[in-house]
């Protein structure tokens, strides 16, 4: 699904036909039924315990919902009956109390990965290093900087989306080295 540009996953929690999911808790001690998807789920809770598959709950009960987005994914929308409650879900949490039928549904989107985290999984090897030295994870690094001890720039690459690098630093003296990894205005240093 698109809105405004951006493609979200849908969640929904209930027995449906559709590839959203949702849960819908109807009347007194109707069942619930809820199903899952790799995006993200939704936790609906009364005051005593989590309501899983083919569990029950009163009218007036306080019902209070959870959507929980998988790695990379955040909350787009939550939604009790057709309302957008998505601005009063704070960190995603909801409670209402059950008057006649609720259906609860919940949108995630992808999210951006901060750039600093992205570049935290780059690996340098081996460490110490003599000639040869192999970079892992530079999918995301636009550039590299090699500083000797001093901080004095003694190699420097622009990186056009390589994931892998080994470099040839055999004209290098043994000492110690900075590496500067950048990208999207962010960098990352390591020492080795």
């Amino acid at each position: 699904m698109i809105v405004e540009g951006e493609e979200l996953v849908t969640q929904q929690l209930v027995v449906a036909s559709e590839p959203l999911e949702t849960i819908i808790i109807i009347g007194d001690f109707v069942p619930v039924s809820i199903s899952t998807r790799s995006q993200g789920s939704l936790e609906v809770r009364t005051a005593a315990r989590v309501l899983a598959n083919g569990d029950t709950a009163p009218q007036g009960v306080t019902l209070t919902v959870q959507a929980k987005p998988q790695a990379g994914y955040g909350l787009a929308t939550l939604s009790v009956n057709g309302e957008d409650v998505t601005k009063r879900a704070a960190g995603g949490v909801y409670t209402f109390k059950l008057r006649g039928s609720a259906a609860i549904v919940a949108s995630f989107k992808q999210s951006a990965t901060p750039i600093a985290e992205l570049l935290g999984e780059v690996l340098v090897r081996p460490n110490p290093f003599t000639d040869r030295l192999v970079l892992e994870g530079l999918g995301h690094a636009e550039r590299l900087t090699l500083l000797n001890a001093l901080g004095q720039p003694v190699y420097r690459k622009q990186l056009t989306g390589e994931e892998n690098l080994e470099l040839n630093l055999a004209h290098l003296p043994a000492g110690t080295y900075w590496l500067r990894v950048e990208g999207a205005g962010k960098g990352r240093t390591l020492k080795w």
